[in-house]
This record gives C-alpha cells, structure tokens and sequence, in this order.
C-alpha cells in the first residue's frame, strides 16, 4: 500500500468513524459542530483537517476543501451565521463535486435524503451527507486502485 492510498484511506475512514465516536460519548448533540463546546472539539478539528487536506489534492474538491477549513476556523459558538452559511456551502459545495464527477455520480441522488433528514436531525443529516462523500471516494479510489492493478498486471 503506498503512501498515498494510506492517507486517503485515512481521510476516508476519518470522516466516517470519528463522528460515531462522538456521538458515542455524546449522544444528545443537535449537529457536528455542537462538538466544539465538548471536550472532542481536538477530534472535530482534525477530522476536518485531515479531511480538507485531501480535498486540496483532488481538482475538483479544492472549493470543498476551503469551505471545509473556513467552517473549522470559524465556529458556531462565535460566529453563529457565518458558520452556518459556510458549513452549508461546503456541503452543496460538496454534493456538486460528486454530482459533477465522471464516476460514481448517482451517489449525489442520496444528498437529496440528507437535506430531507435535517428536517428531523441536522447532526444525522450531517453523518448521512459525510458517510456519502465518504463512500464515494472510497469508491474512486477503489476503481483508481483496480486500473493502476490491471496495468501493473499488464506490463
């Protein structure tokens, strides 16, 4: 395994294993970023981090990526609107990268199910919408793995 599919592996299980952790421990938190009056907000800041850093590397992600850091350097408990209007733009932001995409882009169908539960739960909605960006590049990098394995398997 290089590097690279190490890190974004990382990136990947990060966005989907760290949120469950906290809600673990913090059952009763209305959306992600409550986690910052908690005494998780280091994990919350380095899901995002590691997160975001991935996102630089791939073209279609920087906008994301930046959004990402600004929802992270900016949070709601100072900057209530701000914060909300950014960590909004990052998901739509988000959901049009994979709408977007020359693979895998029937996954941005499921964003239309995130918006619908945060009517119900913005902390669940928030998961459902980073367990589907989460697959995806699971899935990209699946299939980016699977081609670079046929050329090896082919020289």
């Amino acid at each position: 395994m290089t590097k690279d599919v190490l890190y974004r592996t990382t990136a990947i299980l990060t966005g989907v294993i760290l949120p469950i952790v906290m809600i673990l421990f913090y059952p009763d938190m209305k959306s992600l970023s409550a986690f910052w009056e908690t005494p998780f907000v280091s994990l919350f800041i380095i899901m995002n981090v590691v997160t975001a850093v991935f996102f630089f590397t791939l073209d279609n992600w920087r906008l994301p990526a930046i959004l990402l850091v600004a929802v992270t350097a900016f949070p709601v408990t100072f900057f209530g609107h701000l914060h909300n209007i950014l960590a909004i733009s990052f998901f739509v932001s988000a959901g049009y990268a994979v709408l977007m995409s020359k693979r895998f882009s029937w996954l941005s169908i499921f964003f239309v199910f995130a918006i619908i539960l945060s009517v119900r739960s913005l902390l669940w909605a928030e998961i459902l919408a980073i367990d589907i960006i989460s697959f995806y590049h699971g899935l990209v990098l699946w299939k980016r793995e699977k081609i670079n394995k046929k050329r090896l398997d082919n020289i």
